[in-house]
């Protein structure tokens, strides 16, 4: 789906997407919620091993149950949340008939379970042009069913509401946070969650803003890169995480260390972990699946270097994310100089055919100048006739 969005307040633009999409957003949200419950809950049990949930949060989850712990993680982080984005989910429940609670829950299920992801950010000289791109692969859990309903959602908000500037968020049916975005300020952003940190991440936090809540925050708000740099490093950040941040205008990209008690900034020149596996690339910052993961950070390395001078988004398709087997649930290349979207999602139930996970499927292209700049279409006013009151 492409879902064009038009507002001036958080409730308008949850109303719209609802009427919309209602019957994919419950489909979607159900489905996904009733399969995370499951696994969460087994995970926590070590019956099998998987989202690598801390020892204390486990113990929660098995004592009080999931419903708990998410509720309770939304109490600590609803005062780090912008008011627009609980109007957004009231919109939306009131035009579908979800539960709010049901899709709060849902976006918070990101701090338990994150994901094992990759990007990089590429700018001049490595690039075929010079151009500036961002690769997001989101290696999350397939089993959940959100790419049965595949969005991209372009939010185009009323001048003058605070609500920002137009962007479009990667996702799924009745998904309002971000993980995967593109501004129309040409900002791309992207995150990996780390499963495997060094000490250098420091200590983590159950209190602040969700992350996915922090990347619209910069998709949404932020002039550039540098402005993404300070809410990121002045926002009450939680878990262990890598933020990318790419910048058309200014032709640069930073990958940040991000946990409760760090936010390191890095650029080709002194970004981390430095090893044989991960070296130093001019004009590049990147990671594959975790922090510490040697195998996939070694073929990101070779494939980056191979073609070095020589990357477009369709040579990354074909060479980077297809070789490293990297972005399962979806993949998106964003082209920020031309202002180009690449994206593909794994294979949904409506599918029958063809390669399963998103990396080996067919990517949609999508010209993003258009689609900011695409104007709401309005229904005419029926004209009175002459004998009508």
């Amino acid at each position: 789906h492409l879902l064009h969005l038009y507002g001036g307040s958080g409730y308008e633009f949850g109303y719209a997407a609802g009427q919309l999409l209602g019957q994919e957003m419950n489909s979607t949200l159900q489905t996904a919620y009733d399969y995370f419950t499951d696994q969460v809950m087994q995970a926590a049990k070590g019956i099998i091993d998987k989202y690598h949930i801390p020892k204390d949060l486990a113990q929660m989850i098995i004592d009080k149950g999931l419903d708990f712990v998410l509720d309770w993680q939304a109490a600590e982080a609803r005062p780090f949340m912008a008011q627009a984005t609980f109007d957004e989910m009231r919109g939306m429940a009131a035009a579908t008939g979800i539960s709010e609670k049901m899709i709060l829950r849902i976006h918070m299920i990101g701090e338990v379970t994150r994901g094992a992801c990759s990007f990089y950010g590429l700018f001049k000289n490595i690039t075929l042009g010079g151009k500036t791109l961002q690769l997001r692969a989101l290696d999350w859990d397939t089993g959940a069913g959100l790419q049965n309903h595949p969005t991209v959602t372009i939010y185009h908000p009323t001048p003058g509401s605070g609500l920002g500037v137009p962007f479009a968020n990667v996702g799924w049916a009745g998904w309002i946070g971000v993980l995967t975005g593109m501004s129309s300020n040409r900002i791309g952003i992207s995150e990996i969650g780390i499963s495997y940190p060094d000490s250098t991440f420091g200590k983590e936090s159950y209190v602040g803003i969700p992350f996915v809540f922090l990347e619209r925050k910069i998709v949404q708000h932020a002039n550039d890169v540098f402005d993404a740099m300070d809410m990121i490093k002045t926002a009450n950040r939680t878990c262990d995480l890598v933020l990318g941040v790419a910048d058309g205008r200014h032709e640069t990209a930073r990958m940040v260390q991000y946990s409760y008690s760090v936010a390191n900034v890095m650029t080709p020149e002194n970004q981390m972990p430095l090893a044989w596996w991960h070296p130093r690339i001019d004009n590049a910052v990147y990671l594959a699946m975790d922090w510490i993961c040697p195998y996939y950070q070694h073929i990101m390395a070779r494939q980056l270097t191979a073609m070095a001078g020589r990357i477009t988004p369709e040579l990354s398709i074909q060479n980077i994310t297809a070789v490293v087997r990297t972005g399962s649930l979806h993949v998106a290349v964003m082209d920020l100089t031309d202002n180009m979207l690449f994206v593909a999602n794994a294979r949904g139930v409506q599918d029958n055919s063809g390669p399963f996970d998103a990396f080996a499927r067919q990517f949609l292209r999508l010209n993003m100048t258009e689609a900011f700049n695409k104007p709401p279409v309005l229904t005419p006013t029926p004209t009175p006739t002459s004998g009508s009151q």
